[in-house]
């Protein structure tokens, strides 16, 4: 089982003035919380019922995936030197092992 990989995030512009990712950021995580016919409309959106905060800690097992594939990748190149392979692939490992202790501080 791999973990829950987050659903569609709603991003904003770096340079967007920070009084508006305030405002934003309060009407999403507040939309649907209490009020009856905002409760009915997230419901009514694949039954959703409300919005959470993220980070770029939700995207640590999509990044996991990533350097799973390039692993594959480089130890199934048949290019690379033994040398070469084994220190792509320690690299990589080094990577998935800082990746998998954040995952596992969450």
């Amino acid at each position: 089982t791999s973990p829950l990989i987050a659903s569609d995030p709603l991003v904003w512009r770096k340079d967007l003035p920070q009084a508006t990712k305030d405002r934003l950021r309060t009407f999403f995580l507040n939309y649907g919380k209490t009020d009856p016919h905002e409760k009915a409309v997230m419901a009514a959106i694949t039954g959703y019922s409300g919005f959470t905060a993220s980070s770029d800690a939700q995207l640590l097992p999509i990044r996991q995936i990533a350097l799973f594939q390039q692993k594959q990748k480089i130890a199934a190149d048949t290019h690379l030197s033994d040398d070469d392979r084994k220190t792509q692939l320690a690299a990589l490992d080094a990577k998935l092992d800082a990746l998998n202790a954040a995952i596992s501080k969450q």
